[in-house]
């Protein structure tokens, strides 16, 4: 993540918009893989990797805030079970649903909100958001580190064995979703792409769920 906090300031806001589109287009990719797809999901898949995504990054680079922010969950949600309704299989159709929409919401619509800290417009910041950024990101991942340093050092008391045996009440709560779904799917990781720490998707999993709150606190509560 070092790596992308530099890359951000060498090539501005477009390059981190796009960088990061990049970034949802695989971390979807990964979700959608480990998780069951059937015939019918063609057509939602399609929208979903095709018009969703590049859609949702277009409005961010717009900052249509009032669009990217109901885009996915609210449109996309609503039409995507229409569309896999198109194919006729209804089949584990409530399952298969949630599963594309839980993919768009946290690859694509909580990923978005990372470089759409950029859009923000902070009084005095003027120009300054890459700072915005780079502290998300390195706070998150500093956060992912020493939650396992010290739930290893002195955490006795595990939040979910089951799920993650690292994680302790000592240490933090950041990723205990992601792990309940990797269980579901039975893997220990989301990929393979990055040799010796998995996908895409296990090196932004805490980001997912923080850069949403991050986000609005500061829209809402500094801006």
């Amino acid at each position: 993540m070092a790596a992308v906090v530099a890359l951000a300031f060498v090539f501005g806001r477009v390059g981190v918009i796009v960088l990061f589109a990049l970034v949802s287009l695989f971390a979807l990719r990964e979700f959608i893989t480990l998780a069951p797809t059937w015939r019918g999901d063609y057509y939602a898949l399609l929208v979903a990797f095709y018009v969703v995504l590049p859609w949702q990054y277009w409005l961010v680079w717009s900052g249509w805030y009032g669009l990217y922010t109901l885009l996915i969950p609210v449109y996309a949600f609503l039409v995507l079970p229409i569309l896999a309704t198109i194919g006729g299989d209804t089949t584990r159709y409530l399952e298969r649903t949630a599963k594309v929409q839980w993919g768009l919401m946290i690859c694509v619509f909580c990923i978005s909100h990372v470089p759409a800290l950029l859009n923000l417009e902070i009084p005095g910041y003027a120009g300054r958001n890459l700072l915005l950024f780079a502290f998300l990101v390195i706070v998150v991942q500093s956060s992912d580190v020493l939650q396992y340093v010290w739930g290893k050092l002195i955490g006795k008391h595990l939040i979910a064995p089951k799920l993650s045996p690292s994680k302790t009440v000592e240490g933090f709560f950041g990723g205990l979703v992601m792990s309940a779904i990797k269980r579901d799917r039975g893997i220990k990781d989301w990929g393979h792409m990055i040799e010796g720490h998995g996908g895409v998707f296990d090196r932004l999993d805490s980001v997912c769920f923080a850069a949403p709150v991050f986000f609005h606190l500061i829209r809402y509560g500094w801006v």
